[in-house]
């Protein structure tokens, strides 16, 4: 059945169907916890779910500089502080996401061990200032929680 999943959730991922990936990878993992392959593979999808939220996060910060260029009214403003904060939180969501499953994924290793471990580092500099520090205690916190 994990197998099901994986597959369909591999399909959805290279359909872009990226809400469906996540389910059908999920499911996946509940019957098999220790499959690196679709940890890596969700952690992808979370990657690019980041990336289209960093990108609404770009526009959202341009729609709030725009106004407070133009000297918009100050709810006008507010809502769209509120906008741009929830984007943020959003990307940052995601992001840390795509961190927890590729950092699983590398905590596994096997085939998927060290493009996990790329993409990861990616991210975690993102996230990090340019930094790795910690990454390999997160991957050992990853491999104890594998148990």
């Amino acid at each position: 059945e994990s197998q099901l999943h994986a597959a369909l959730g591999f399909i959805a991922l290279n359909r872009q169907d990226y809400a469906k990936s996540v389910q059908e990878f999920d499911a996946a993992l509940k019957s098999a916890p220790k499959d690196g392959v679709s940890h890596y593979r969700l952690g992808l999808v979370y990657q690019s779910l980041a990336s289209e939220a960093s990108k609404a996060l770009v526009e959202a910060i341009n729609a709030e500089n725009a106004a407070k260029t133009a000297k918009a009214e100050q709810p006008a403003i507010d809502e769209l502080v509120a906008k741009r904060q929830g984007v943020e939180a959003d990307a940052r969501q995601k992001r840390d996401k795509a961190i927890d499953e590729l950092a699983t994924a590398v905590a596994i290793g096997g085939v998927v061990g060290q493009p996990a471990r790329e993409a990861l580092e990616r991210l975690y500099k993102v996230k990090n200032n340019d930094s790795l520090e910690g990454l390999d205690q997160l991957i050992a916190q990853k491999r104890s929680q594998l148990g």
